[in-house]
């Protein structure tokens, strides 16, 4: 498993996540794509988050409060939600 930021892509205008919980470690391995580029995001939003588990595979200290609206908020993002029911998109201002 490789992160996005380990890609070092040339650009980045569009992320798709589909990960079941696992958002807030897709995010932030893509955080320095994320702040250099700011793509819109589309994602699934999970009634779940990361599980003590998937912090562990991430190498992530556990926390409960594993939001991703709350890391995308501070990074500058505004929501669409409810465009597909249980979908966000979010797009930098």
């Amino acid at each position: 498993m490789i992160t996005i930021d380990e890609l070092n892509l040339d650009g980045c205008d569009f992320i798709k996540i589909d990960v079941e919980g696992f958002e807030w470690g897709v995010l932030l391995g893509a955080i320095e794509t994320i702040k250099k580029y700011k793509p819109i995001i589309f994602y699934e939003y999970a009634d779940k988050y990361m599980t003590p588990e998937m912090c562990k595979i991430a190498n992530i200290e556990y926390s409960d409060n594993y939001d991703p609206k709350i890391l995308l908020t501070q990074l500058g993002y505004n929501y669409f939600d409810n465009i597909i029911k249980g979908n966000f998109i979010a797009k930098s201002i």
